[in-house]
Parts: C-alpha cells; sequence; structure tokens
C-alpha cells in the first residue's frame, strides 16, 4: 500500500508495478514498510475507481539477452545507444 499525502488512504501498488522482473513481495527488492518510494500516477481506473500507480515505468529498461543463435551471433534488447545492445 501507497500513500501519497499523510491525509489520505493508502492505494495499493500491485507487485507487478513494481518492477520489471517478477516478484512475489516487496521484500525481494529490499523495500520496507514506511520507506519512500518514486511512483507515477496513471488516473483513475474507469471500472471500478481505483488509481493506478506504477514504479516500474520510472526504471530504466532491462537489458538482456533474448536468443543465441550462436557463439558469434545473439541477438540483445537495450536502449538505444547501450553498447550492450549494439553488436
Amino acid at each position: 500500500m501507497v500513500k501519497l499525502y499523510p491525509n489520505m488512504s493508502a492505494v495499493l501498488l500491485h507487485n507487478s508495478q513494481l518492477d520489471h522482473k517478477r516478484i512475489k513481495h516487496p521484500s525481494a527488492l529490499g523495500l520496507e514498510v514506511g520507506q519512500q518510494i518514486q511512483v507515477k500516477y496513471f488516473g483513475r481506473d474507469p471500472t471500478d475507481g481505483r488509481m493506478r500507480l506504477s514504479r516500474k515505468v520510472l526504471q530504466s529498461p532491462v537489458s538482456a539477452t533474448v536468443k543465441s543463435l550462436s557463439e558469434r551471433y545473439s541477438i540483445s534488447v537495450g536502449a538505444p545507444g547501450d553498447p550492450a545492445a549494439d553488436p
């Protein structure tokens, strides 16, 4: 749960919106109760009116090798200009 302002009621921040990798519990990222974090507000859900928040959109994208074709060639995913993504 996240409090945006001291007088507001807490808002749910789903585990899938904490990080690019899949986690089961916020403690896997070293997060603790009472810790301040930055989140992005996406407005309200049109079906139920709940606030939509995300922490992972504020983080840089994960650069990873998707598939190794051989020892000489590989396909990489990364940000443009990232040396790890260039062949």
